[in-house]
């Protein structure tokens, strides 16, 4: 089986190695169910414009059986300060925002507790943007979605996701992303209704630093663990109930 895996950095985080992933850790369950080896390709996604059009490229030049998808809470989620700077100030606040996001991707200086004090404080004070909202997230998925079930041989899968990203530290702070994170859910489930792709929602929503790196915005390896056994499982439940799909299209092919 060739499973092309949609992904985010934190299956990519030098915090955890390559072989705790749950990217390696469903790869090695599914091979131990199906009996068979299994090779994955990783890509990250981000959703914008060239989403679909790197999507077709991936999956012509890599010949998957299943394109998998884990959604992820951040575009959606997580409030940049740089972001919001940059809006607010337009051209002024580039400057600004660069600068201020070379700090925020400093894997050294991000895993300091000062670090993460001050810009909690920062936040509540000025506010934050999210990258995208839900609907726009949506939007770019569909259209990336859209082209892969043109290839009637491939089975895709998307799994929900729970995290809740609470980057001002205030209880208002915790409802904005509790309500971004449902949205963005539900029209993700609404989005594989129509186009008949399986998906798989997280059942426990919760805020917690305990399956978090330092960062705390990346999964340690408890939490790959557990991620990859959910991704195993659901990749396993979408392959089976395509078989016979899948087997009748041979034999007309044939």
């Amino acid at each position: 089986m060739r499973v092309l895996w949609l992904t985010n950095s934190s299956d990519a985080h030098p915090g955890v190695p390559p072989a705790q992933r749950s990217q390696a850790v469903a790869a090695r369950l599914i091979e131990e169910a199906l009996g068979e080896p299994v090779e994955t390709l990783q890509k990250g996604v981000w959703p914008t414009a060239g989403l679909s059009t790197a999507a077709d490229r991936w999956v012509r030049d890599f010949q998957p059986d299943v394109v998998f998808l884990r959604l992820s809470s951040y575009p959606v989620a997580y409030e940049s300060i740089p972001l919001r700077l940059q809006r607010k100030l337009g051209r002024a606040g580039n400057s600004v925002a660069n600068a201020g996001g070379r700090v925020g991707n400093s894997q050294w200086l991000a895993e300091r507790r000062v670090y993460q004090v001050t810009r909690t404080a920062v936040t509540r004070v000025i506010g934050g943007d999210t990258h995208f909202t839900p609907s726009e997230v949506v939007a770019r998925l569909e259209e990336t979605f859209r082209g892969v079930i043109a290839r009637e041989t491939i089975v895709p899968v998307v799994r929900g996701t729970s995290l809740l990203l609470n980057t001002s530290g205030t209880k208002k702070g915790l409802r904005r992303s509790k309500r971004r994170v449902t949205e963005l859910n539900a029209l993700t489930q609404a989005m594989c209704e129509r186009l008949q792709i399986a998906f798989f929602p997280e059942l426990s929503a919760e805020e917690t630093s305990s399956s978090r790196l330092g960062d705390l915005l990346h999964d340690d390896a408890c939490a790959h663990e557990k991620l990859g056994q959910d991704d195993a499982l659901a990749i396993l439940a979408a392959w089976r109930a395509a078989a016979p799909a899948m087997q009748d299209l041979s034999t007309a092919q044939g």
